[in-house]
């Protein structure tokens, strides 16, 4: 999740849109229905990949899906344990069989009582195809007391990652922690150790054999406000962070919420740019300039595609 929306300027650059892009590019996800005049960010999918979970809103936010039906995704839904606090950040596991999520629900999940404020880690598990359980709370070994949790994903064997700000032990900013879960327990989470130390590292989307993660992170050196990077593990150590370069990161604008397709083929990500026309047309009246403002290209954030060479990637690591 993001803590901070950064208001976009407008800058000159190439970007993808719509689906009308060559290979490679990133492309606009489900224009008009995934990707609205609204604030979208972090998607996650079904094991067969016909149904997405992300996050929508602003002021409130909540966690909706849509099915796809004949190559088309469908009219979304809010999910049926959200829609009351904010709900942000789902994650399904990789058998599909739970989904993670932050909130800042109270303990107790009583409407009339007060709001928590601070944003913690729940899971639902799945009844049927769109119905869950109930929310439960994980233990205070994962939710610290006061401290923001967010951002949930998972290996297919239970490494647990997360990140937090401010928690003990950490580098006092957002910083990525690994947890194991086997069964209904989770150990201890211990600080992942990547090249970010000092500097906001967050939203860690891992893949499933736990061989690669993308994240965010505002570090020197960077592109825009803040950047997707991603890493490769080897034998435990995190190799040198990869910028993942214009097609993903703009400047003047947060890139954020990387996932992954079901198969790892596809980067989801999310960014408030804004593409800029060679030839930008004169707004004849208000109408006409409120019209362009509840466009999707309005500053929010939109949900975005692009095919993922893992391969290549990791040709680049250096350890």
């Amino acid at each position: 999740m993001k803590s901070v929306l950064i208001l976009v300027f407008l800058i000159v650059a190439s970007f993808a849109v719509h689906g009308q892009s060559k290979s490679g590019e990133a492309v606009l996800f489900g224009s008009g229905v995934i990707s609205t005049p609204y604030h979208e960010w972090t998607t996650t999918f079904t094991p067969d990949g016909n149904t997405v979970y992300f996050s929508r809103g602003r002021s409130p936010e909540a966690i909706i899906y849509s099915k796809k039906l004949n190559g088309k995704w469908q009219t979304p839904q809010i999910a049926d344990f959200s829609g009351t606090w904010y709900d942000t950040d789902p994650f399904i596991t990789r058998d599909g069989k739970h989904l993670y999520f932050c909130s800042n629900r109270p303990a107790d999940q009583n409407p009339t009582t007060k709001t928590d404020k601070t944003f913690h880690i729940w899971v639902v598990a799945r009844i049927d195809e769109d119905k869950w359980s109930v929310p439960a709370l994980l233990d205070t070994i994962i939710n610290h007391p006061g401290v923001n949790s967010w951002y949930p994903s998972e290996t297919e064997n239970g490494d647990f990652y997360f990140h937090s700000y401010g928690r003990p032990g950490g580098h006092g900013k957002n910083d990525i922690y690994l947890s194991k879960h086997t069964g209904d327990n989770f150990t201890a989470p211990t600080l992942i150790s990547i090249d970010t130390a000092g500097f906001n590292t967050q939203e860690c989307a891992i893949s499933k054999r736990n061989d690669f993660m993308l994240f965010i992170s505002n570090k020197p050196g960077g592109i825009g406000l803040s950047d997707i990077y991603i890493t490769f593990n080897k034998d435990g150590v995190w190799s040198k962070p990869i910028n993942m370069g214009p097609q993903v990161n703009h400047p003047y604008t947060t890139a954020m919420s990387p996932a992954l397709s079901p198969d790892e083929t596809t980067l989801y990500f999310a960014t408030n740019y804004i593409p800029i026309p060679d030839t930008p047309a004169h707004m004849a009246d208000y109408q006409e300039m409120l019209k362009k403002m509840d466009s999707v290209y309005n500053g929010f954030a939109n949900i975005y595609s692009m095919p993922l060479n893992i391969a290549a990637l990791r040709s680049k690591a250096v350890w």
